[in-house]
């Protein structure tokens, strides 16, 4: 695989990260957070499932957050980048392996 083809995976899941981060922002009317702690048990099992995708967005903005509010180093941001960036990837090919195996169902 090419660094391009790595770099539309990790965009893929970026898109995804936005989304998720949308239907969050809709169904439980409130920002995805990490130490969030639903009271319903179906309304627990949406909210790890929609962490799952948008949690790389969930990261950016808390170590942007940190820098801006509590002066953390910019390693800090950089750190974060990349895991967020490897979170992405792993969600784009997760969204694509689940496409190619629908595909090879219907085929």
């Amino acid at each position: 695989m090419s660094f391009g083809m790595h770099l539309l995976v990790v965009f893929i899941g970026i898109a995804a990260a936005g989304v998720a981060q949308s239907a969050y922002r809709l169904l439980i009317s409130d920002r995805p957070r990490f130490d969030k702690r639903p009271e319903a048990p179906s309304k627990a099992v949406l909210h790890v499932i929609l962490l799952l995708f948008c949690g790389p967005l969930v990261l950016a903005r808390n170590s942007y957050r940190g820098r801006m509010m509590h002066g953390r180093p910019i390693g800090w941001i950089a750190a974060s980048g990349g895991i967020a960036a490897g979170w992405c990837l792993m969600s784009g090919v997760f969204i694509l392996t689940v496409i190619e195996f629908a595909r090879g169902l219907l085929a």
